[in-house]
């Protein structure tokens, strides 16, 4: 949770400061880090479990 919090604020500021919109740059970015940050933990999972 704190990842999501950190990676959406220094990433709508990087933004800002880029003269970019935040609402479309940041959540895309922050979406994208999320899910990939969730294949990571599901497969430390399985293989932790020996599922794989």
């Amino acid at each position: 949770m704190i990842f999501v919090i950190a990676l959406a604020y220094y990433g709508t500021i990087a933004a800002w400061r880029s003269k970019l919109d935040p609402d479309t740059y940041g959540i895309p970015v922050v979406t994208a880090s999320v899910d990939f940050v969730g294949v990571l933990a599901l497969i430390l999972a399985l293989v932790t479990f020996g599922i794989t």
